[in-house]
């Protein structure tokens, strides 16, 4: 199948690509923050600081998805629903920009997948 033929293969790879660089971005904060002193105790700031890990990590793996599939949906919706409490705490601390580049993650993830061909 050539990428005419698969219309989801553009977006695919935006997804990833946007993806990728907001995990090295948040190993890249997450880094800047462990050299001026996080806390030793895991508390909620903590907490929503990590939780972008696992979302990119999910989208980027179902990136790879090949057609549309319950699974896939679910760990999609799932992952979408866990960052948006990181929205809401971002919102609440009034930071207003990692709220709109996860709107536009979350964009371009449903996207994808409803470009997947179904089976």
């Amino acid at each position: 199948m050539t990428v005419k033929d698969n219309p989801s293969t553009p977006m695919k790879l935006t997804v990833r690509v946007i993806n990728l660089m907001g995990f090295v971005f948040y190993l890249a904060l997450i880094g800047w923050l462990s050299t001026i002193g996080m806390p030793d105790r895991l508390h909620l700031s903590t907490v929503l600081v990590l939780l972008p890990f696992p979302y990119f990590l999910v989208c980027v793996v179902t990136s790879f998805a090949r057609r549309q599939s319950r699974s896939v949906m679910l760990t999609g919706v799932i992952a979408h629903a866990v960052i948006m409490v990181a929205s809401i705490a971002a919102l609440m601390a009034e930071s207003y920009w990692p709220s709109v580049l996860f709107v536009i993650f979350a964009a371009a993830w449903f996207t994808m997948y409803f470009n997947l061909p179904t089976p």
